[in-house]
C-alpha cells in the first residue's frame, strides 16, 4: 500500500518576540537603567548586575540590545563591552570611555606581570584570564561586585579585609566565571556562576550551583603576605620611594620587579599548570622573606633553603656565557646568587664577578644590553681598571691592611688579580696584557692561596676588588701599557738611546725599571736577553734619563 502524503503545513511567518512582562516589574524597553561601574569591577560583573535588575540572563540582555555573541567566555564578553558602541552607551547610560577605562584598570596587575616578564625575558603567565576568578566572600557580602584584581596572578588575598581569597566554590568545587555558564541564567552576583558536575544529575541540562559565595569561610593572611600584597598593588605614584632589598638600596619599582621575578621562580613558572591560591601565597611569602633579609648572606641562605635562583636558570644565571647574554637579570637577585656562591666558585671566577664588593655583578661585556642599572649605585657600570694603570709587578709597599711583600711572584700575582676584576679573562691572557709570557701565569692561583694564608682569602679578595675600583676611578699618571709598547723589543730600546753603549744586562734592567716589570717575566720578543740567562745590571747613574716610575694609587 502506497503511503499517503502528509498534508501541507500552513505557512506561518515567524516573528521575533520581545521580552515583556518580566516578574521583577521592569520592562526592557525602559532604558536606560544606569548602574555605575564600581572601582576595579569587571565588566562581566557589571553586566550581570544589570541583567539581574531586569530579571533576565546576561545572554538575553545581549540579544535585547542586538549584540550577536559567538562566545560568552567572560574575557571575550568584557572585550566586547569595552569596545565603542553608541547603542550600548545609550541603553546603559555609561560612556564608551568609562567602560574602556574600567576594562584597562582591572587588568593593571596582569599588565604589570606581562611588562616584567617581557623586560627580563622570562616565562609569563597566560595573558587571558581563562581560569576564572577567585573571590573575597566579605567583599561580595559588602558590595556584590567582582574585582578584576581577583583574577590577577599573584594576588592571593584581599587587601581591604586582609583575608585570603577563596579559590573555588565550596559547594561545586568549580572556580566562578571559568565557563560561559555565568551568562545563561540571571542570578545575584553573590551566587556561584557555575553548573554542578554532570554526575550529580541525570538531566540533559546541567543544574546551576547557585551557592551563596558570600558565606564561604575565610582565613586571615599573615603579615609577610599582607606586606607583599601591598607592595604588589602599590600605586605608581609611590614607585620612586626608597626601599632596601637584602641590604642593598633600591626604589619601590625595583623592589616590585624583584618580588615578581622571585615569585615566578618559586612557582616554577615553566610548568604551565594552573596554580592554586595556597601555592601562589607560599611563593609570594618566600620571595618577600628573601628580599627583606638584612644582608646578602642571610638572603643567600634563604635562597638555598627554598631552592630558588638556579645558577643556570633564567632568573640569576652565572653561566655559561650565552645564558648571561640571553637574559637581562635583576641586579639584586643576581647579587644574592653570586654572594651565596662565594665559597664554591674558584678565585679566578670570583674576581670577574666582583664577589667581595658591596654589590657583586656580572662583567660589563657579559651583560644583556637591557639589564637595568640600579638607581642608587653609581659604580654599577664602572669598567675594569685599564691595563695602562697596572704595572706587571704591584708596588712593593703592598695592599692596604695586608703586610708588605717584596717577592716578585707575589707582586705579579696581585697585578694579575687586579686585572681580572670585572673582566671575563683568563690569567694567561691577563699576564700577556701585562707584558709577561702566558706560561708565567701557571702558578698564579697557587700564589693567591699562599698570600691568603696570612690574612684569609675573603680579606685579600675584598682588598683586591677595592684597589681595582680605585684604579678605575682614579688612574695614575703613568701609562704602563704605552711604556710596554715603546720597549716591546731590544731594538726599540736601542732606537730610543742610539748613543748608549749598554750591555745586555743593563738593557734588561732598563726595560724592567721603565715598564714596572720583572726581568724574570720579560716578553718572548726579548729573545736571548731574557733572565736568567742574563742577570740584570743597573747602568751608571750618569747615563740614566728615565722618568719616575711611581704610580701607586693614593
Amino acid at each position: 500500500m502506497q503511503p499517503k502524503p502528509a498534508p501541507a503545513q500552513p505557512d506561518r511567518t515567524r516573528t521575533s518576540t520581545r521580552l515583556r512582562g518580566i516578574t521583577s516589574g521592569y520592562d526592557l524597553d525602559a532604558w536606560p537603567l544606569t548602574l555605575p561601574i564600581e572601582p576595579d569591577e569587571t565588566l562581566s560583573s557589571w553586566w550581570a548586575r544589570i541583567a539581574y535588575r531586569f530579571g533576565v540572563s546576561p545572554a538575553a540582555l545581549f540579544r535585547e540590545i542586538g549584540f550577536r555573541m559567538g562566545s560568552y567566555t567572560p574575557w571575550r564578553v568584557e572585550q566586547r563591552l569595552a569596545r565603542s558602541s553608541t547603542p550600548l552607551s545609550v541603553r546603559t547610560g555609561i560612556e564608551n570611555t568609562t567602560r574602556a577605562r574600567a576594562h584597562t584598570a582591572q587588568a593593571r596587575i596582569s599588565d604589570l606581570l606581562s611588562s616584567v616578564t617581557t623586560r627580563y625575558h622570562v616565562p609569563a603567565f597566560p595573558s587571558k584570564p581563562a581560569f576564572g576568578s577567585r573571590f573575597c566572600p566579605l567583599c561580595l557580602a559588602d558590595t556584590g561586585t567582582w574585582s578584576g584584581l581577583w583574577r590577577s596572578p599573584l594576588v592571593t588575598m584581599c587587601s581591604h579585609h586582609q583575608v585570603m581569597l577563596v579559590d573555588t566554590c565550596p559547594h561545586c568545587g568549580e572556580r566562578p566565571f571559568s565557563s560561559p555558564a555565568w551568562a545563561m541564567r540571571g542570578r545575584e552576583n553573590t551566587r556561584c556562576t557555575e553548573n554542578l558536575p554532570r554526575d550529580t544529575s541525570t538531566r540533559k541540562w546541567r543544574t546551576s550551583c547557585d551557592a551563596d559565595l558570600s558565606q564561604a569561610q575565610t582565613t586571615t593572611g599573615n603579615q609577610d603576605l599582607v606586606a607583599a600584597t601591598e607592595l604588589l598593588l602599590e600605586d605608581e605614584n609611590w614607585s620612586g620611594q626608597d626601599w632596601s632589598l637584602a641590604g642593598l638600596p633600591a626604589t619601590r619599582a625595583e623592589a616590585r620587579d624583584g618580588l615578581i621575578l622571585l615569585t615566578l621562580d618559586a612557582l616554577d613558572i615553566q610548568d604551565r599548570t594552573a596554580k592554586t591560591v595556597a601555592q601562589e601565597a607560599t611563593a609570594l611569602e618566600h620571595a618577600y622573606e628573601v628580599l627583606m633579609s638584612p644582608d646578602l648572606t642571610s638572603a643567600g641562605a634563604l635562597v638555598d633553603h627554598y631552592h630558588l635562583l638556579d645558577v643556570g636558570g633564567p632568573f640569576a644565571a652565572i653561566g655559561p656565557t650565552q645564558a648571561l647574554r640571553d637574559h637581562p637579570f635583576h641586579p639584586v637577585l643576581h647579587a644574592i646568587r653570586l654572594h651565596s656562591l662565594r665559597d664554591h666558585l674558584p678565585p679566578g671566577t670570583q674576581l670577574p664577578f666582583r664577589i667581595g664588593s658591596d654589590w657583586p655583578r656580572t662583567p660589563n661585556k657579559l651583560r644583556h644590553r637591557h639589564t637595568p642599572t640600579p638607581t642608587f649605585y653609581e659604580n654599577w657600570r664602572l669598567p675594569p681598571a685599564p691595563f695602562s694603570v697596572i704595572p706587571q709587578l704591584y708596588w712593593e709597599e703592598g695592599l692596604p691592611g695586608i703586610d708588605p711583600f717584596t717577592n716578585e711572584r707575589s707582586r705579579f700575582a696581585v697585578s694579575i688579580a687586579i686585572a681580572s676584576v670585572g673582566r671575563n679573562i683568563t690569567t694567561a691572557s691577563a699576564a700577556e696584557q701585562l707584558g709577561a709570557p702566558k706560561v708565567q701565569a701557571a702558578r698564579v692561583t697557587h700564589d693567591w692561596a699562599r698570600l691568603s694564608d696570612h690574612c684569609g682569602w675573603p680579606q685579600l679578595r675584598q682588598t683586591i676588588v677595592t684597589i681595582a675600583t680605585q684604579l678605575a676611578l682614579n688612574p695614575g699618571s703613568i701609562d704602563y701599557q704605552q711604556r710596554r709598547e715603546e720597549l716591546a723589543t731590544p731594538a726599540d730600546l736601542d732606537a730610543r738611546f742610539p748613543e748608549s753603549d749598554w750591555t745586555d744586562a743593563q738593557r734588561l734592567w732598563l726595560w724592567a725599571e721603565y715598564t714596572g716589570s720583572s726581568a724574570r717575566f720579560a716578553p718572548e720578543a726579548w729573545g736571548n736577553l731574557r733572565f736568567p740567562s742574563i742577570v740584570p745590571e743597573r747602568p751608571p747613574d750618569r747615563e740614566l734619563r728615565l722618568p719616575s716610575n711611581s704610580g701607586h694609587p693614593s
